[in-house]
């Protein structure tokens, strides 16, 4: 009987092993410093190409995970690729976690993992000649940027099982029409019918008609720790009631289409054109902070048809030269913001903090500090023809 026992203990440990090792599934390494047998074997044979490592996940059993060591990595490089092609974009898949931050070779434990230390960029600049800007508005006029990638990643039918995790996305700039295309939308990411997950991203200087850091159409991605910084879309003239002429955009961070996104811990900082544009859509958001981010309207969020829903989160020091410094809800919107703080925003004309037009906005145990409007107002209901009637609900 002991035998019997033993011989059965041992099975299990055996079969418990390798149940393990098909969770864990396979690894593949990348390093742009490698100098080995470029087949993501290991670190001194990873893959010099992100694109390379891509593809042999697209092609393995799932799932797989993707390490990625610090250095900057293009779309356009890899395998049956063309250098300079705008069109080629870091596809995510099912099933495949791609993580940044890693050592790589040459350093003492390249397995150590640091997503803030060991830097990993996705970045758009095929040329490798952008020139910094000042202001994020100036991402279009500056010409190095005119052969950037139009898009760096895009999400097409993923699900919450593709993965991003630890990388900087930089330098991506959708200028290709007004239609919110792939070449017009998502200078950053592009996520068409998908619902990936991204944490500690940052999304930095990228610019599009819509969405110039991420564009979101009929998906639900989740964000988890990301963050998005000296983004820009587009701007273009758009008049308003008592407002001769105002140049506006769709979201230089976000732009959210028919999507409901979700958003935790996130922050926006220094975006033009609305930190997050959202149109038909119910994003959430949680514990999220925007910062400096401008517009003519909605300086941090601006929200059309949609019923976004926030709980404690911060807006500080946001701007819009017309209406909403931080909030702007109209089109028959309807907003929940619980526990949410105003602090220091401005507008040109009404609502230094929140507008709400043609829409119902209901604020829970929220606070107002030091916001400004031309005329006095931290907060404005109003009504105009068309839009129906407004209601601002405010409840400790």
């Amino acid at each position: 009987m002991i035998k019997v026992h033993l011989r059965t203990y041992l099975i299990s440990i055996f079969l418990v092993a390798a149940l393990c090792m098909a969770a864990s599934g396979k690894i593949i390494y990348v390093d742009d410093d490698a100098a080995g047998a470029d087949d993501g074997t290991s670190w001194e044979n990873a893959y010099v190409y992100l694109q390379d490592a891509l593809a042999d996940a697209n092609s393995a059993e799932k799932p797989v995970e993707i390490r990625v060591a610090q250095g900057i990595y293009k779309p356009d490089q890899g395998a049956n690729l063309t250098d300079g092609d705008r069109e080629a974009t870091f596809q995510l898949i099912n099933n495949v976690v791609v993580k940044g931050g890693f050592a790589g070779i040459g350093e003492l434990e390249p397995d150590v993992r640091h997503v803030e230390s060991y830097l990993t960029i996705l970045s758009g600049d095929l040329n490798g000649d952008d020139v910094e800007v000042a202001d994020p508005e100036d991402l279009w006029d500056e010409p190095t940027r005119a052969e950037n990638s139009y898009h760096i990643l895009t999400g097409n039918l993923t699900d919450e099982t593709a993965v991003l995790d630890g990388v900087i996305i930089i330098g991506g700039n959708a200028d290709g029409g007004w239609l919110a295309t792939a070449s017009g939308a998502g200078g950053g990411m592009y996520n068409k019918q998908s619902s990936p997950k991204l944490s500690n991203c940052t999304f930095s200087g990228n610019s599009a008609y819509y969405g110039g850091g991420m564009y979101n159409v009929d998906g639900n991605p989740r964000l988890v720790n990301c963050s998005f910084d000296n983004n820009s879309a587009e701007t273009y003239y758009e008049p308003g009631p008592g407002v001769a002429g105002a140049w506006g955009g769709e979201g230089g961070a976000i732009c959210n289409k028919n999507s409901s996104p979700i958003l935790d811990h996130c922050t926006f900082t220094e975006n033009t054109q609305r930190a997050m544009h959202n149109e038909d859509s119910s994003p959430t958001l949680s514990y999220c902070i925007f910062i400096g981010n401008s517009s003519w309207y909605g300086g941090a969020i601006y929200n059309w048809n949609s019923k976004p829903n926030l709980t404690n989160c911060i807006f500080n020091n946001n701007r819009s030269f017309a209406k909403g410094g931080a909030f702007y809800i109209k089109g028959h919107s309807s907003a929940t913001l619980l526990n949410c703080m105003f602090v220091g925003n401005r507008a040109g004309n009404n609502g230094g903090a929140v507008g709400s037009y043609g829409s119902i906005a209901t604020l829970i145990n929220c606070t107002f500090t030091a916001n400004e409007a031309h005329n006095g107002k931290a907060l404005e209901c109003s009504s105009y023809p068309g839009d129906g009637l407004s209601t601002l609900q405010l409840a400790n």
